[in-house]
This record gives structure tokens, C-alpha cells and sequence, in this order.
């Protein structure tokens, strides 16, 4: 815990010490705060958080795990609080809370989430491999070649044939049966598509943040769309770090600073911080709402069979 503590500390103590050092290029600019900019780029930050709701649900339909949809939508919110949480073991419980009381097979949704974070992996590299089509950025062709290593590495290991050999031993380790996974390549592939393309729609909700108290050009959406998906999603993968506290900062930080004084995008990097918080405790409260205000479900007539023997033998054995 101390370690983790002093690390954390350490990436915003550079941070800021970097900030101040660079103040200079603040003085004289003029700030302006665009609310109506702000409020829209929260109605595109709510429609990708429902994307990758729905995108969960269609996998775990492809798992064979899957859950009504709204009881869906409800394990992927509330699992979003999980990553703040260090470790991050949560983000995958929140959901295993739910799909355990359906009968699900806690094996298959976790092999799901396993599959999950690994597209949305390549999805956010895919993004910024893009990018150069759209800005030409030295920051980024420096690092190209390793990128396309990566993402070719991705794609010979997905297959699930390859995902199977990959996690079997594993499970025959924790002495749990082996998994065959029910998906085909092209499967795999449409994730991977879905998600590259919910990473552009945050990415624009990221440029119309940054629009809206520094003016930048619209050429650098996709470059933004992959950088912040880049942070990210090494932010989750960053165990020690609760939602990725000061990794994303940091890394964000490098990224801007190719189109922007290192000082404002030491700014930008800390507002999205507040920004992206904000979108998400305001989404789990809006689930959490409609969920109190959605109607209850109507009981059974007296000639129903009982609920238990309706869903007998619903559970799906991993």
C-alpha cells in the first residue's frame, strides 16, 4: 500500500513540478470555459458508455453467459466503480455479483472480461496507428513500427484456438476444467471493430473537453481518440494504480505535448481527470436511478409453475 501511495505521489509530483517550471507559457493566455461545449461532450462521453455496455452484453450472448439486458447494463455501471478501487479485482467482481445470481458461469463471463480488456487493447492501438492519416505527428512515427509488431502479435494470438491453448494450462493449474471457447475468428475481429470504433466516438467527447478551454484543431481528433484511449486502458491494466491515477496523467501528458505547450496539456491531462470522474459516478447514479424507478415485475398467477422450477438447470457449467 505505502509503495503504491509513493508512486502515485511520485507521477503527480513530476506533474506538477513540470507544470511550474513551464508556467510561463500560460501567462498571457486567455482561458475561457465553454459550458455548452462541456455539457456536450458529456451527452458523447454517456453514449460511449452505453456502447460499451451493450457491447459487453453481446459478448457474454457469444460466451453463452449471458444476462437479461438490463440486469446487463447494471453489472457493467456498477462495475465501473471497481477501478477505483486498487488492484482492480472489482471491476470483474461487480460483474460476477450480478451474472452468479442469474446462474451464469463465472468461468465464461471471466473469460469474457479476459477478452474484453485484450480488445480493447488493440482497439486503442488500432486507433493510433490511424492517426497519422489524419495529423502527421513525429511522436507518433517514431513509435510505429513497435505498434505494428504489437498489433500483428494480437492478431496471431486472438483466434480463439490460440486463446484456448493460452488459458487451458492455466486452468488445469487451478484445477478448473478447460474452457472451448464458442466464437469464431471473425468474432473476435468484430470486437476488436466495435470497440476501435467506440474509442473515436470517446475521443471526440475528449476534443470537445479540450475545445472548450483551448482551442485546437479538429485534424488531431483521431490522434486525441488514441492517445486517451492508449491512457486509459494502460491505466486499468496498472494494478497498484485506482483507475489508473497518475499512469494516465503521465501518459497523456507525453502525448499532448507533441500538439500543445507541455503546460496546458499538464492542464488537460489533470481536467480530464476531474471530467472523466465526473462522467462516470454520474452515469452509475443514473443506472442506479433507473433501475429504482423501473417497474416491478409482475407475480406469477396462482397456476404458474414456482420461479425455482423455471429456472432449473439455467446455469451454464464453464
Amino acid at each position: 500500500m505505502l509503495a503504491r501511495a509513493l508512486t502515485i505521489g511520485a507521477i503527480f509530483y513530476f506533474l506538477f513540478a513540470s507544470l511550474v517550471r513551464n508556467w510561463g507559457q500560460l501567462q498571457g493566455r486567455a482561458f475561457t470555459l465553454d459550458w455548452r461545449g462541456i455539457a456536450l461532450s458529456y451527452v458523447v462521453f454517456g453514449i460511449y458508455l452505453v456502447n460499451r455496455a451493450l457491447i459487453w452484453h453481446w459478448m457474454t450472448r457469444k460466451f453463452g453467459c449471458a444476462i437479461p439486458l438490463p440486469k446487463a447494463m447494471a453489472a457493467w455501471f456498477y462495475s465501473l466503480l471497481g477501478k477505483y478501487v486498487p488492484g482492480k479485482v472489482f471491476l470483474l467482481a461487480g460483474r460476477l455479483h450480478f451474472y452468479s445470481q442469474e446462474g451464469s458461469s463465472a468461468l465464461r463471463v471471466s473469460m469474457c472480461f479476459a477478452l474484453e480488456t485484450v480488445c480493447i487493447l488493440l482497439a486503442s492501438v488500432l486507433v493510433l496507428l490511424v492517426a497519422p492519416l489524419f495529423a502527421d505527428l513525429a511522436i507518433i512515427a517514431q513509435y510505429r513500427v513497435p505498434a505494428l509488431i504489437l498489433v500483428a502479435l494480437f492478431l496471431v494470438v486472438i483466434p480463439p484456438r490460440h486463446l484456448e491453448r493460452l488459458a487451458n494450462p492455466l486452468l488445469r493449474l487451478a484445477r478448473r476444467p478447460p474452457i472451448l471457447l464458442p466464437l469464431r475468428y471473425r468474432d473476435v475481429l468484430a470486437m476488436v471493430g466495435l470497440f476501435t470504433a467506440n474509442w473515436t466516438l470517446l475521443g471526440l467527447g475528449f476534443y470537445l473537453m479540450i475545445v472548450a478551454i483551448h482551442p485546437l484543431g479538429i485534424r488531431y481528433l483521431v490522434y486525441l481518440a488514441g492517445s486517451f484511449a492508449l491512457a486509459t486502458t494502460v491505466g486499468i491494466l496498472a494494478l497498484f494504480a485506482p483507475a489508473g491515477l497518475g499512469v494516465r496523467e503521465a501518459i497523456l501528458v507525453v502525448a499532448l505535448s507533441a500538439i500543445m505547450p507541455k503546460a496546458m496539456a499538464i492542464v488537460v491531462a489533470l481536467v480530464s481527470r476531474v471530467w472523466m470522474t465526473l462522467g462516470e459516478v454520474l452515469a452509475v447514479g443514473a443506472v442506479a436511478l433507473a433501475l429504482r424507478l423501473r417497474p416491478a415485475p409482475s407475480r406469477p398467477v396462482k397456476d404458474s409453475p414456482p420461479e425455482s422450477e423455471c429456472r432449473e438447470g439455467a446455469g451454464i457449467n464453464g
